[in-house]
């Protein structure tokens, strides 16, 4: 039995996590979780998206987002690519995206009842606003 279609409309919260291949690491050093900052802030600003909270972990990474102009996928698609893109380039990866996999997990706040809990939880990862984990 298909899934049911996610509820992707304007204003909608949504905690996104993003993971590499394998639970493998989808952050090398700074350099690459600034780039990927970098271009998160561009299409925040581009699509209208908000954004409450991020946390990088080594493997994966958090993001709770209000749905802006722009769908949700077509935003995550747009950051994830681009990241990969230069992730291989700097790195000198070859082939398919080279162990990193953009898995979208959404889950949807409807009415704001989690987004409370959720603001006070993800700064407390590991390595979100906080701090930064040292480069390997």
């Amino acid at each position: 039995m298909p899934r049911l279609a996610r509820l992707d409309a304007p204003g909608v919260i949504h905690h996104i996590i993003i993971r590499g291949i394998e639970r493998r690491k989808i952050f090398r050093d700074n350099h690459d979780r600034e780039n990927l900052l970098e271009r998160l802030g561009k299409l925040l600003l581009e699509t209208k998206t908000g954004c409450y909270a991020w946390a990088f972990l080594p493997n994966h990474a958090h993001f709770l987002l209000r749905r802006g102009e722009v769908p949700l996928a077509t935003l995550m698609r747009r950051l994830l690519t681009g990241y990969v893109v230069s992730f291989n380039r700097r790195h000198k990866r070859q082939g398919h995206k080279s162990g990193l996999r953009s898995v979208l997990k959404r889950h949807l706040d409807h009415k704001g009842e989690g987004t409370l809990l959720k603001i006070f939880f993800i700064p407390f990862t590991p390595t979100s606003r906080q701090g930064r984990p040292k480069d390997n």
